[in-house]
């Protein structure tokens, strides 16, 4: 038990109830590492869930073109911007639980045939409620992209607290956006 192997505790407690099968002592023990066996498993089937990266153009909005707030207005149908690029967060180890220290490194996948600009990059954590990180524009690694390179824009050492949104503004003021979290 105080290793933490469990599953050797619980076998080991067997063996000692099958000589001794009405020991309260050793009932409970052995009840008290199932538990904490199955409690471990269930926060070890927790992991870090990645969103697909999100793309909004220069000058994009929420609101479709033509459906302005002052009234409909289609003069000319278009299409939707293709994104460039694919925006990469990491965090190594991959394990990491709230509390754990952890490594984060925010890549970009060039996967255009043209260079890409990166101009800042934004994170926010999020623990519960709390929220940090929100208008602090951070300069990047790497100012320029290279077609189908993969580029490091930043790398930092924390504590994990949940969730983590990178934002990547380009040059052009396009943004490349993704959230990663603990579930």
């Amino acid at each position: 038990m105080k290793a933490q192997n469990y599953q050797s505790a619980i076998a080991a407690y067997d063996k000692a109830l099958a000589v001794a099968p009405n020991n309260p002592q050793l009932i409970n023990a052995r009840n008290m590492a199932q538990t904490v066996m199955q409690q471990a498993a269930s926060v070890t089937a927790l992991s870090i869930k990645e969103s697909p990266t999100e793309f909004t153009a220069q000058g994009q909005s929420d609101t479709p073109r033509g459906f302005e707030s002052e009234g409909v207005n289609v003069q000319r149908a278009t299409s939707a911007p293709v994104n460039p690029a694919d925006l990469i967060v990491q965090i190594v180890p991959t394990t990491v639980q709230p509390g754990d220290p952890y490594f984060l490194r925010v890549r970009i996948y060039n996967r255009g045939n043209r260079p890409i600009g990166v101009k800042s990059l934004e994170l926010v954590s999020t623990f519960g409620s709390r929220t940090t990180g929100r208008g602090q524009p951070l300069q990047p690694m790497v100012q320029c992209i290279n077609p189908k390179d993969t580029s490091l824009i930043w790398e930092v050492q924390n504590t994990w607290t949940g969730k983590i949104e990178a934002v990547v503004t380009l040059i052009g003021n396009a943004q490349l956006r993704k959230t990663i979290e603990w579930r």
